[in-house]
């Protein structure tokens, strides 16, 4: 799994794991306020005035419910009912003077009624709850003592507030209230109080009676939740800590430690991360990737391939620098070599002694000599370097290889070198064509059959072939000579690299190989070296057929 799937799985999961929880406080919640609103209904608190059915708390005639009896007295309600024929079957907690005839009631203004029916051992019932209305009865007494000319309230006995207000607004007098202009404007919005209101037509006077209801269910209910819900917004606030804390540890950190590690590449630093204790950072004793990095398993990864392979090339690059410092120094000495004995024959000829025709022929034979290979060598590490940047044009011709081939080898055969080494000409085709530079190409196949004359010994059998592979034609040139260790195969083709010091006497400016390699990669082709120390070398070059 890559990291943007494992990202997008892992953002997935906590957000519908947080989605999970969020439902599941919310379900609770509602739960919990369902379950103490019915409860809040059942006790001593909720309004029996308000309520619709009493199902849960008369079991029988004969058995009234304890909590319903405490509910009726605590409140002042009292409790009528009736059959189908509306006759009194049962009556509870009723005042003296409150008539029980079903056809009498409701006729005090005073009196509130609650009426819903009742289901009991398959009969029908009708279930009246009566209670005075002490707003009401404030406010009979009030219009039977007021003097509307005077600005005085009568002194009654009521635990109800009580305001008389002029026409014009003007609260002239109150009664159980302190701060009677501000506590009008709350009445009104308050759910607690049942405003009774009375407007003397004649001085156009008010009064207003605020009755008290019993407390709301909803509101007792809400009161209980209070600290249950700041417990539960201390528990969400905690959770919300742990997940701010879980993310940071999970994300945060790790970005963090990659930052660490980036900043340790760019000091050429290329070992992962440690801890105070030295231990690798982001795996554990057995190499596993650590749980907490595992999201970031591709980048751990990658991070280490990178270092890996930074290491190994800073570790090439130095042994580049080495081997390019040891090529400088060599080729130093390959140039001053020629160069100290040209000067010395210079100094030589120019002295007073006597030499005769045939020395000063001799010396300047050696001086020539030395010359043209100051010059081969100047040549060539002018030549590598105009293939290294592009510079050497190619003079492209479609060529029958085999004759030619054949042609390069038989002029190795006439020199002297070759005279005491076996060669062999193998060719599968009668011609074969391939388009080549000659002359640059020509350098190629002498500078590897010239290779194979310089570093084996005499008697050895040098091998060249031809032959086709698909869309490519194959030239092979092989010896069953001294060979090489892998390390000289593995740096054949550097420029840097010479297989042998520059003290031996075998000539040559040390740029042959690289400059073979660069020429067969000019021409599109490759090249392949297998050698075995001692059982001799096999060198492929693959060339692109014609079209």
């Amino acid at each position: 799994m890559n990291l943007q799937r494992r990202f997008a799985l892992q953002f997935s999961t906590q957000i519908v794991s947080f989605i999970i929880l969020f439902i599941v406080i919310a379900l609770s919640m509602l739960l919990l306020l369902g379950y103490a609103l019915t409860k809040e209904e059942q006790s001593s608190n909720s309004d029996l005035m308000a309520i619709t059915g009493l199902d849960q708390s008369i079991d029988s005639m004969e058995n009234l419910n304890p909590t319903l009896l405490q509910r009726l007295k605590k409140q002042q309600v009292w409790l009528l009912i009736y059959d189908e024929d509306k006759k009194l079957s049962l009556k509870n907690n009723v005042p003296k003077n409150i008539p029980t005839t079903y056809t009498k009631l409701f006729k005090n203004e005073n009196i509130d009624y609650n009426l819903f029916p009742l289901e009991l051992d398959n009969q029908h019932y009708t279930v009246v709850l009566g209670k005075i209305n002490q707003g009401k009865v404030d406010m009979t007494r009030l219009k039977q003592q007021i003097d509307w000319s005077g600005v005085k309230l009568p002194a009654i006995k009521t635990k109800n507030p009580v305001y008389y207000i002029d026409k014009d607004g003007t609260v002239l007098d109150s009664l159980n209230d302190k701060h009677p202009e501000e506590a009008i404007e709350e009445l009104y919005d308050e759910y607690r109080y049942e405003l009774l209101r009375f407007t003397d037509e004649t001085s156009g006077k008010q009064l207003i009676v605020a009755n008290r209801l019993a407390d709301d269910a909803f509101l007792a209910v809400w009161q209980h939740l209070v600290p249950l819900l700041i417990i539960l917004l201390i528990v969400v606030l905690i959770i919300f800590g742990l997940f701010v804390y879980f993310y940071t540890r999970k994300f945060a950190n790790p970005m963090l430690h990659f930052m660490k590690w980036i900043r340790q590449i760019g000091q050429k630093n290329y070992q992962a991360p440690i801890n105070k204790r030295g231990k690798p950072i982001f795996r554990n004793k057995k190499g596993r990737i650590r749980r907490r990095f595992r999201l970031y398993k591709d980048m751990v990864e990658t991070m280490e391939h990178m270092t890996t392979e930074l290491s190994q090339y800073e570790q090439q690059r130095s042994q580049m620098e080495k081997m390019r410092e040891e090529w400088i120094s060599g080729l130093s000495h390959d140039l001053k070599t020629p160069l100290s004995t040209v000067i010395g024959y210079t100094k030589m000829l120019r002295s007073t002694h006597d030499w005769s025709k045939e020395e000063q022929q001799q010396f300047l034979e050696v001086m020539d000599d030395k010359a043209h290979y100051m010059k081969e060598l100047i040549d060539d590490l002018t030549l590598t370097y105009r293939l290294k940047n592009n510079r050497l044009p190619l003079n492209i011709e479609e060529i029958e290889l085999t004759e030619w081939l054949r042609r390069s080898l038989i002029q190795l055969m006439n020199t002297s070198e070759a005279e005491k080494f076996h060669f062999d000409f193998i060719s599968k085709q009668e011609k074969a064509y391939v388009k080549i530079d000659p002359i640059l190409f020509q350098r190629v196949i002498d500078n590897l059959l010239i290779n194979a004359l310089k570093h084996n010994s005499p008697g050895t059998r040098i091998q060249l072939k031809t032959y086709p592979a698909d869309d490519q034609q194959m030239i092979v040139i092989q010896d069953n000579g001294s060979g090489m260790d892998q390390e000289t195969v593995k740096q054949l083709f550097n420029r840097y690299y010479r297989g042998t010091a520059t003290t031996e006497s075998i000539e040559g400016t040390g740029l042959g190989m690289a400059i073979t390699d660069q020429l067969i990669k000019l021409h599109h082709g490759t090249i392949n070296v297998e050698s075995v120390l001692g059982k001799g070398t096999i060198i492929t070059i693959s060339l692109p057929k014609p079209n």
